[in-house]
């Protein structure tokens, strides 16, 4: 018997992300989309290879529509707990889940 172990609820959203090694503060972000969000975690696709239990800096926007306001910034900083290759649009892609350890969130001054 499969039981969902989630505890925080996911919203299905394609936003690009920016990510980094954690370790790698002066390093170019790298790029990705992500496709699931919750509070506790990330699932994005990327072109690049990455390890599970490497810490990342993670930075998406968040659109107005989504928000009701203005872009909110999200800073985040977690592990990558998974990673799986995957095909789309005709072109390998790696899936990376990120559990979520810290966020910040960042809203345009009124």
């Amino acid at each position: 018997m499969n039981k969902e172990r989630r505890t925080a609820r996911r919203y299905r959203i394609f936003l690009p992300i920016e990510f980094s090694a954690a370790s790698e503060q002066k390093a170019q972000p790298l790029s990705g989309e992500t496709r699931d969000i919750s509070v506790r975690g990330i699932y994005f696709t990327t072109e690049q290879e990455l390890i599970p239990n490497i810490q990342l800096d993670l930075r998406l926007v968040l659109p107005a529509q989504l928000v009701q306001g203005a872009d909110v910034l999200v800073l985040a900083q977690g592990k990558v707990v998974r990673t799986e290759k995957k095909m789309e649009d005709g072109s390998e892609r790696v899936g990376v889940a990120v559990g979520i350890e810290t966020f910040e969130i960042i809203r345009p001054n009124l």
